[in-house]
């Protein structure tokens, strides 16, 4: 299984001493398939799309995933410094995952 370790940029203070790095996990199937997408495709008036983050569904992931320290309710009283960079390598995993699931490009060709 993937981890992810992720340097802090703000220690974070626990009854243990000085919090630096927070490590998750992948997510896994049932992660998956219980949370959803962590974000929403929409199309935008000139037929564009876009994603659309769903805050909600990737602090629940965040929660799940974390493997040290484990106390989600002391990520939720992090920097917001902290909070955007673990929310953006942690979205890396989805972007991984996405890239190996990705068809290939059809070569075209044509016989006479």
């Amino acid at each position: 299984m993937k981890t992810l370790t992720i340097d802090l940029i703000d220690p974070i203070e626990t009854h243990a001493g000085l919090v630096t790095q927070m490590t998750l996990r992948e997510p896994r199937a049932k992660d998956f398939f219980s949370l959803g997408e962590p974000y929403q495709v929409a199309r935008a008036p000139d037929g564009s799309f876009f994603t659309v983050d769903k805050d909600d569904v990737i602090l629940s992931y965040i929660e799940r995933c974390m493997q040290a320290p484990i106390d989600p309710v002391m990520f939720g009283t992090t920097s917001l410094a902290n909070a955007m960079k673990v929310r953006g390598e942690f979205l890396g995993f989805f972007d991984q995952a996405r890239g190996m699931t990705s068809p290939a490009p059809a070569n075209s060709s044509s016989s006479s």
